[in-house]
């Protein structure tokens, strides 16, 4: 409840100023400085002090719960809707978030609680700037809302783009590969051997043979 009410009245406080230049109590800088510090320090005390108590079960052990601050200060206009609709009596559903398959995309309209408040904000400098309605302090906690309503939206942005790029990355088919061509195996090589005689001449047996016959006349 608290951080609906803090984000309800400095949200309001901006918006009054902004629009119709109307504004609190004018203090030193150095008393608001002061007040502002207390206040800031004792909001992390109590949260630090609670953590004892196992208030934040979903952070590990041991850390220093920056984590849940941050989670708290952008669910901040959905406390704020959940802490009008106790006020008023109305129907408040607590919805559980299906799991697996049954879970279904968030779209832009998801965050349209953050998306309206972020153009009442963006509206209120568009107007301050108009109608000259300058404070550096107010047009500072401003921008701060504005950057704490847009923040879930572009976190999503952020994520959907990186799932569709993982996707894209997943659906490239692998290239085929490369069939291989089978070599054809080499004919066999028979050795073949070719055995040549050689025969003497034909004209030596002839001299042989007129030798032997001239010898035996003689006799």
């Amino acid at each position: 409840p608290m951080t609906a009410v803090n984000w309800l009245l400095g949200v309001g406080s901006c918006v009054l100023f902004l629009w119709f230049g109307a504004s609190g109590t004018q203090v030193a800088a150095s008393i608001w400085l002061m007040l502002y510090s207390d206040a800031a320090a004792l909001q992390i005390g109590l949260y630090l002090w609670n953590r004892r108590h196992n208030v934040s079960p979903h952070e590990p052990e041991g850390s220093g719960g920056l984590a849940g601050m941050a989670m708290s200060a952008l669910s901040a206009p959905i406390y704020l809707k959940s802490l009008g609709s106790a006020v008023l009596r109305t129907d408040g559903r607590f919805v559980v978030t299906p799991k697996g398959g049954q879970v279904s995309p968030d779209r832009l309209l998801t965050f349209r609680i953050h998306l309206s408040w972020a153009a009442v904000l963006l509206s209120s400098l568009a107007a301050s700037v108009h109608l000259d309605h300058t404070h550096v302090a107010m047009r500072t906690w401003a921008a701060l809302g504005l950057a704490i309503s847009l923040s879930p939206v572009a976190v999503w942005a952020w994520t959907e783009w990186q799932d569709r790029r993982t996707r894209a990355r997943s659906a490239v088919p692998a290239p085929a590969p490369t069939p291989v061509q089978e070599q054809p195996l080499p004919e066999p090589t028979f050795v073949t051997t070719t055995t040549t005689t050689t025969s003497a001449p034909a004209t030596s047996s002839a001299s042989a043979g007129t030798t032997a016959t001239t010898t035996a006349g003689g006799n």
